[in-house]
């Protein structure tokens, strides 16, 4: 005999509804890809991980619509280089402080 007040009740909950106009963490240009192109100080930047470190580089470019389509290219590119295991830090930045650490 099972007891009224030890039983498990189900509680329904709502279906999610897609909200129209909800603005995502991550939209535009960087919108469902790894990594993030970011405007900094009037610059082009790119934000990754890598080896479990966040990494912030400049491009050294100048922000416009132009050079962020740019420089999202070569993030992309270097997604799948870390992916296939045939990135190589120092390559990518030689100019950064942080192509030494990464070796």
């Amino acid at each position: 005999m099972v007891d009224k007040n030890s039983a498990a009740r189900v509680i329904l909950f709502p279906g999610s509804k897609k909200q129209p106009n909800k603005k995502y963490r991550k939209h535009g240009l960087n919108r469902n890809r790894e990594g993030s192109v970011r405007k900094i100080n009037g610059k082009a930047y790119v934000d990754f991980t890598y080896l479990g470190e966040r990494v912030r580089e400049s491009s050294e470019l100048d922000w416009n619509e132009k050079n962020a389509k740019i420089v999202r290219e070569q993030l992309d590119k270097i997604v799948v280089a870390k992916k296939s295991g045939t990135f190589k830090y120092a390559e990518v930045s030689p100019n950064s402080k942080k192509a030494g650490y990464f070796t």
